[in-house]
């Protein structure tokens, strides 16, 4: 299908990157009568006003980020701007104190463990969530939301956090009261349309005392 006078703008998106592209500009000639009655032409080329594709997939045009859309091409450049959105925050450069996040996000993985927590845990767990166990079994996401085991009162400790945006990925050890043993894990965070999802969890044997670190 065909828009006479209409120029597309096509916006592809994928996870490495995103990339724009424009049709080429539309000619426009028009004539008009010459001094001594003959005719001139004039040739006016129509570009289309380009514009940049949020992480979000929507477009940025004059900082507003609207569905993508047609833009009309005649004398004077007009777009609609249906349906404007705030973009999710993206993902920050640097943590400040990323041990600290890491043990904020690792608590919050614990918490929403309850019973009672299986809305926040949905929302938290990544769609690529997988979680691998210390008999070597592996879980993915519907999985693991079908039946998770609970510790209440479960201690944690960080030992380190590393972040390379989005990615945050923490070492760390949970045991319950009375101590008897420690469960040490890897726990991989990261950046998602705005928020933190957690992507993976690898939990190793259980140990006897509390590993140094």
């Amino acid at each position: 299908m065909s828009f006479p006078g209409r120029a597309l703008l096509v916006g592809t998106a994928s996870a490495a990157a995103l990339a724009f592209t424009a049709v080429p500009a539309l000619t426009q000639v028009s004539n008009s009568a010459g001094a001594a009655g003959g005719s001139s032409s004039q040739t006016q080329r129509l570009v289309p006003k380009l514009s940049t594709l949020c992480p979000c997939g929507y477009e940025n045009l004059e900082g507003k980020c609207t569905p993508r859309r047609h833009i009309q091409t005649t004398r004077r450049i007009q777009t609609t701007r249906d349906r404007p959105h705030e973009c999710p925050a993206p993902a920050p450069e640097k943590l400040a104190n990323p041990e600290l996040t890491g043990f904020q996000l690792v608590q919050r993985f614990e918490n929403n463990l309850a019973p009672d927590r299986g809305a926040q845990l949905a929302r938290f767990l990544s769609g690529a969530f997988i979680i691998r166990r210390s008999d070597g079994s592996t879980l993915n996401r519907a999985q693991y939301l079908q039946n998770h085991p609970f510790f209440p009162g479960r201690q944690l400790k960080v030992f380190e956090a590393e972040y390379a945006a989005p990615v945050l990925t923490v070492s760390a050890v949970a045991w319950s009261l009375p101590a008897t043993s420690y469960a040490p894990g890897l726990f991989s965070f990261a950046w998602i349309n705005g928020g933190w999802k957690m992507t993976a969890f690898a939990k190793f044997p259980d140990q006897a005392t509390l590993p140094a670190g």
